[in-house]
């Protein structure tokens, strides 16, 4: 049985966001839409092969797979590079110092700050490695990667976040 953690008003922590650590989150937002995407290319030519030329059937199924499959070849090498820019960027950048509070969340690095009230976010998604707070209007996350808190600042971000943000997403 879990137990339930009551968070403290504040956590500060650093963090350093790694190539990896952005890709695996660029997969977090891709991932439904390649699937979706790579369905549609398959299915349309099966449906339209069938229903209007049945002798074009074969050919329209190879088409649509062999587009469904440069699809996803040329959205997972943009989820790379996008993941590897954004780790270049981080580390040009320096170490983000977070500040999650009562009143949201706050982080500061070498060249911005940015302040995130608790109603820009919808929730969030804890994968293996990453801690995924997700803005309300995009498909855009914080990262925060797990290496980077101890144990004790895991459980009480996580209990900050499970209060203020009501749904996982």
């Amino acid at each position: 049985m879990m137990e339930t953690v009551r968070p403290t008003s504040e956590v500060s922590f650093e963090t350093t966001v790694r190539s990896t650590d952005a890709i695996e989150t660029y997969w977090q937002i891709f991932r439904r839409r390649l699937l979706i995407m790579s369905g549609v290319f398959v299915v349309m030519p099966v449906v339209f092969g069938f229903a209007f030329n049945r002798e074009l059937f074969w050919i329209l199924i190879a088409w649509g797979l062999i587009v469904a499959l440069v699809y996803a070849l040329i959205m997972l090498c943009l989820i790379v590079v996008c993941g590897i820019n954004t780790g270049r960027r981080s580390k040009a950048n320096g170490h983000i110092k977070w500040t999650v509070g009562d009143k949201g969340i706050n982080m500061e690095d070498n060249t911005a700050s940015l302040q995130v009230k608790w109603s820009g976010l919808k929730g969030f998604v804890e994968t293996g490695r990453l801690i995924l707070p997700r803005f309300r209007n995009s498909n855009g996350y914080l990262i925060v990667p797990k290496r980077c808190l101890d144990e004790a600042t895991r459980t009480n971000l996580i209990a900050l976040l499970s209060l203020h943000l009501s749904s996982r997403s």
